[in-house]
């Protein structure tokens, strides 16, 4: 029995067989905008990290509805995005962008910290 951990890309090619990730990668070629509801807490970064892996050229935007859950799904796209990363290509790292204290339309400009982090 060997306790090393599984090969992450090798997993990832079988899982792009399946049939309901083939159905996600449809959408995900003809729709601009793919919701993830319904995805269990902590498939969101892993089936994101795998359609950046996919689709190099096209960028992945993850929207989330609290900061709370934007940080773990940083944390875990760090996590996953350098697994999946092809060995010849530089895994992409994702960006986080926090939450807007001022809306754009208000003439008044964001607190410091916020603009310094962007």
């Amino acid at each position: 029995m060997s306790l090393d951990p599984p090969d992450p890309k090798a997993n990832l090619a079988g899982l792009c067989e399946t049939p309901v990730f083939q159905a996600l990668l449809e959408n995900a070629e003809m729709e601009r905008l793919l919701s993830l509801d319904g995805v269990c807490q902590g498939g969101e970064a892993f089936i994101s990290a795998v359609l950046a892996q996919i689709h190099p050229r096209r960028p992945v935007v993850v929207v989330c509805p609290t900061v709370q859950t934007q940080e773990q799904v940083h944390q875990e796209l760090e996590t996953w995005m350098p697994r999946l990363a092809k060995r010849s290509a530089k895994a992409a790292v994702p960006q986080f962008f926090p939450a807007w204290d001022v809306l754009p339309h208000e003439s008044r400009l964001p607190h410091a910290d916020v603009l310094s982090e962007r």
